[in-house]
């Protein structure tokens, strides 16, 4: 986690890594709130959950490290392996099953959603 947030931050305030320090503050490395912004994103897209907040006040780099530990959900196996795992059987979308007297109640059996194993069939169409 620590390479990550040092990466983005690099890469954002245009800073080698390794002129980094983990002693120095983001504001003092010439970070502000919009880079702020973009480093609070460029976590968020690798799992890492920081505020602007605890971005822009902590103290020292290594102060932010623990506080995006802190802030940061730890994912189990389990968990991970769960939200891989491909739906099993179709799913429709029972919303539009509730209109069938409406005008468009032929098109209603159309939109259903298969699983991956499907979609070849419905390309080659």
């Amino acid at each position: 986690m620590q390479t990550t947030i040092i990466s983005h931050a690099a890469r954002l305030l245009q800073l080698p890594v390794e002129s980094i320090d983990l002693s120095s503050s983001f504001v003092n490395l010439g970070g502000h709130s919009l880079v702020a912004l973009g480093l609070a994103s460029a976590c968020r897209k690798d799992g890492i959950n920081l505020t602007m907040e605890s971005i822009l006040l902590s103290p020292s780099m290594s102060d932010l490290i623990t506080s995006a530990v802190a802030e940061s959900p730890v994912q189990t196996e389990t968990e991970t392996q769960t939200q891989t795992q491909p739906q099993s059987q179709p799913q429709t979308l029972s919303f539009l099953h509730s209109h069938q007297k409406s005008p468009g109640s032929n098109m209603i059996n159309f939109f259903e959603t298969y699983e991956t194993a499907h979609l070849p069939i419905v390309k080659a169409a």
